[in-house]
């Protein structure tokens, strides 16, 4: 047994007003040196074999524990004596290994607290590919003045996994805002050479932050009433129009502590987002939702009631098969000893499956709240419900590997019926059809055919009589999957009284040519119309390349300036129903992502959607500390979000009229003829790999079409007239640029340049420092930033030209620290800080020279001295040069 000595240290925790916190000491500690413990001297995870990033260890060292216990051996253990100077309550943190090592802890003696393998991780730092340090909140004691004892305990059974690391614990009087081994109010100021550190003090939220969006939000979510739908728009409960900037966040997010999630409600509504879409599972389908643990049920009514105080809707998704496997005993049958039990295509034809679908949306909706006075669903914040994540009988996935035999017999007894209905017979049916028959065919019994056969390759291979047979199953299957969108509606709706708005679903088809507009018209019997997207970096690959950045994967940087036909940018509208992005990500590894804001903000307004929600938060006081493959937590976009709530909240983007208008009948889209305007579907990586090697997704409309103005659909009896404006004004291919058909925003994807051109905001995006001086509309910009966007926009809404309070935005390349790449492959993920390009940048604005021009921090706050202005001749203009360490400034008399 090792008793090494107690080590104590004390810091200062900033105040944060607002919440709950107090000026008091936070005790931290070293977990290596505990009074007394049976750990090993050394393990598989010791510090030493840690040799390029101990040092990202608090004291450099860790107590740390591997293999499986022994049949006699006693539990894991250790304990520590711990020095109170004041007596109160006190958040207890510990920075440990990852999810490993389910604990119980407690102090003098007192009741077992256990920390489980489903403990939030507030954040994250990467020790070597699969090992990192998390910091999470383990709860809150009350402690007297004077020494404690903190006893910890492994609950690994005899047989079972010791695996386990504790670096440091933390006690609290308030807020802690983890920040790696750095102590509360450290900053380590490393950053590589060419930036400079992205390390955000704790933000007070006081009055005197000079860039602060609060105040778009409503006073309180729903305040005057649920969201509503309109022809092509959302309204506020006033009946305003609204949209929605938005972020997704899981269940790690959303089971942080309440000082966590009051702290990222208020970032977040300062940063001008008005959305959160709370995405993942509540319960499993395997068992009645009533008997299962309602953890995270409870959290998300504290997550929802956190928002809701800042002005900010929350869209709940809760049903993925992904997150789902059926097990025996279950509602499902058939899935027994296969490798894959993923439910694909089965929650729209299954009634058991539809039943316990039912129970688990009855108990999210229509639980009482202990956070608010009401239940979910009659809770105003709770702006949308969402049916379904990414799934469709029009995919890859619906085929028969996918979906076992007992499932595809049950689908294919309602299509019998539905043929019978729709020619009297099953053989009427069949005669209609001709030679159309296929080997997988009983006599009198035709068969469901997998995803392949209704798309232009699949038919092709069977001719005109495969067309009307695909054209029949494609019908049964989009009613089938409409039926079942409006049925769920009306649960929602007249059941459980739900009063917001209700999305189908958002995913993609085999063959957009032929099978996108039959997807859409199935969501069209909800309220919103949904979709996903992502901008995937060249070629990342390796293993786990779909779902995470790790040493030894390749890449290649990927800039959207120059790729505008992978933009995932491209709405698929249908008149008369609002139109959201519910997942658009940026993927990392990428170093080309500072155009992305600009992107995003100018040509979603462009096309005039509804919301766009950026994927996703990975720390809850926006500021990641590792580089995810998806996030919306990393500086740049923190930094962003100001600028795009501008381009697309408030509209600084006109929404153009649309250029292009597709009419189709009923009759002429289950034709299956392949003349449906789509263009192809941006997957990210990992739903990618559903999509079978060599196939050819039908695309018969140019992307570049989006960047020209929005692109709609109508369908019924009778839908009107199909149109294509002529392009060719906007058009360039020759000299690789397009316009859009406003004539605010140019690409030219040749230059890599993206310049926005509107009276309130203007800016530039892409490779700067070749585009020389840029002259907009009322500012110029110098760059010498290779690659950056730099935006300039009034905030007091009046055109920049009589404003007297103007942002400037610059937008560097960000990467973390020591993040290092050799011939395109990652040699090191590096860790927090991230650091930002250092910024050389120079504005031209139309306001007087004795203006002041303050530089702002992290959280918006001034900073430094005032940056001096020179005037320009005619008097009325003047320019500065930014900090090469400051990313936004003011302008004001």
């Amino acid at each position: 047994m090792r008793l090494p000595l107690f080590f104590f240290v004390a810091g200062l925790l900033a105040v944060a007003a607002g919440i709950p916190c107090r000026a008091a000491e936070t005790i931290w500690w070293e977990a290596e040196k505990p009074l007394a413990t049976n750990f090993p001297a050394r393990s598989a995870f010791s510090a030493d074999t840690l040799a390029q990033t101990r040092e990202r260890l608090s004291g450099g060292d860790w107590l740390s524990n591997s293999g499986k216990r022994a049949a006699q051996a006693p539990a894991a253990f250790a304990s520590y004596s711990v020095l109170v100077a004041d007596a109160g309550e006190y958040q207890f943190w510990a920075r440990k290994f990852w999810k490993h090592g389910p604990f119980e802890w407690r102090f003098d003696g007192g009741a077992w607290t256990t920390c489980g393998r489903d403990i939030a991780l507030a954040d994250d730092t990467p020790l070597r590919t699969h090992v990192g340090a998390n910091w999470v909140h383990l709860g809150q004691v009350k402690l007297t003045a004077g020494a404690h004892r903190l006893e910890i305990r492994l609950l690994a059974k005899p047989g079972e996994d010791l695996t386990a690391a504790f670096d440091c614990f933390v006690l609290a009087p308030g807020v802690f805002v983890p920040s790696g081994k750095l102590k509360p109010g450290e900053r380590s100021g490393q950053a590589d050479e060419g930036f400079f550190a992205y390390e955000p003090g704790i933000d007070p939220f006081t009055a005197d932050a000079l860039l602060d969006l609060r105040s778009i939000n409503e006073a309180t979510a729903g305040q005057n009433g649920p969201l509503r739908a309109r022809g092509d728009q959302i309204l506020l409960g006033d009946s305003t129009p609204v949209r929605f900037l938005a972020v997704n966040c899981g269940y790690n997010i959303i089971q942080q502590d309440p000082d966590a999630i009051d702290y990222l409600a208020r970032r977040l509504g300062k940063a001008g987002v008005n959305m959160v879409r709370a995405h993942g599972p509540l319960f499993d389908i395997n068992s009645d939702p009533a008997s299962q643990d309602g953890a995270k049920l409870d959290a998300l009514m504290r997550f929802v009631a956190a928002m809701k105080r800042q002005g900010i809707y929350t869209t709940i998704s809760f049903y993925f098969p992904l997150w789902f496997s059926a097990r025996d005993g279950g509602p499902l049958e058939g899935y027994e000893g296969r490798d894959d039990r993923k439910p694909f295509a089965a929650l729209f034809f299954n009634p058991q499956l539809q039943e316990r679908y039912r129970q688990m949306a009855r108990r999210i909706l229509d639980t009482p709240s202990p956070y608010g006075k009401s239940t979910l669903g009659a809770d105003p914040a709770v702006g949308i419900v969402e049916l379904i994540n990414e799934d469709s009988f029009f995919f890859w996935t619906f085929n028969r590997k996918a979906v076992p035999p007992a499932q595809w017999k049950l689908l294919e007894s309602q299509y019998h019926q539905w043929l019978t209905r729709r020619y009297g017979s099953i053989d009427k049916a069949v005669q209609s059809w001709a030679t159309a028959k296929v080997r997988e065919d009983q006599p009198g019994r035709p068969a469901i055919l997998d995803a392949w056969n209704m798309t232009a390759d699949g038919i092709r291979a069977g001719g005109a009589d495969k067309r009307r047979r695909m054209a029949d199953q494609a019908r049964f299957l989009a009613e089938t999957q409409r039926d079942f969108y409006d049925r769920m509606r009306g649960y929602l709706k007249d059941d459980l009284k739900f009063t917001g708005l209700v999305v189908g679903s958002n995913w993609t088809v085999a063959d957009p040519a032929t099978l996108d507009a039959i997807e859409r018209w199935t969501y069209t019997s909800t309220d919103v119309l949904d979709q996903h997207g992502y901008f995937e970096p060249l070629k990342h690959q390796g293993e786990g390349a779909s779902y995470s950045v790790r040493i030894g994967h390749t890449f290649g940087d990927k800039a959207a300036v120059e790729h505008p036909r992978d933009w995932p940018l491209r709405l698929n509208r249908i008149e008369g129903h609002p139109s959201i992005i519910s997942e658009l990500g940026w993927n990392f590894p990428n170093r080309r992502r500072t155009d992305y804001p600009l992107v995003v903000g100018a040509y979603s307004a462009l096309q005039g959607a509804s919301g766009v929600y950026l994927f996703a938060v990975n720390n809850a006081y926006l500021n990641d500390s590792a580089m995810a493959k998806f996030s919306a937590s990393d500086p740049l976009t923190v930094i962003g979000l100001p600028i795009m709530a501008m381009l697309f909240r408030r509209g600084d983007v006109r929404q153009a009229e649309p250029v292009a208008r597709q009419a189709l009948t009923l009759e002429r889209m289950f034709s299956l003829d392949g003349a449906g305007w789509a263009s192809a579907p941006m997957l990210d990586a990992l739903r990618q790999s559903d999509v079978p090697a060599g196939a050819a997704a039908g695309a018969a409309l140019d992307p570049l079409t989006y960047l020209v103005g929005p692109v709609v659909r109508t369908i019924g009896q009778k839908p009107g007239e199909s149109y294509r404006r002529d392009l060719s004004k906007f058009i360039d291919p020759s000299a690789r640029r397009v316009s859009s058909a406003t004539g605010e925003l140019t690409l030219d994807w040749g230059k890599g340049l993206l310049t926005v051109n509107t009276p309130r905001t203007q800016a530039i995006g892409g490779f700067l420092s070749r585009a020389g001086r840029v002259d907009l509309r009322d500012v110029s910009i110098e760059c010498d930033n290779e690659f950056a966007s730099v935006a300039v926009t009034a905030l007091d809404g009046r055109p920049l030209a009589e404003s007297r309070r103007i942002l400037v935005q610059v937008i560097p390349e960000e990467q973390p620290y020591g993040f290092a790449v050799e011939g395109g492959r990652i040699t090191a993920v590096g860790a927090a800080p991230f650091g930002l390009r250092k910024i050389s940048v120079r504005v031209e604005l139309p306001v007087r020279p004795e203006s002041r021009v303050a530089g702002l921090d992290e959280n918006g706050y001034p900073v430094g001295r005032a940056i001096g202005l020179s005037p320009v001749a005619s008097g009325t203009r003047a320019r500065f040069a930014m900090p090469e360490n400051v990313c936004s400034v003011i302008v004001q008399p």
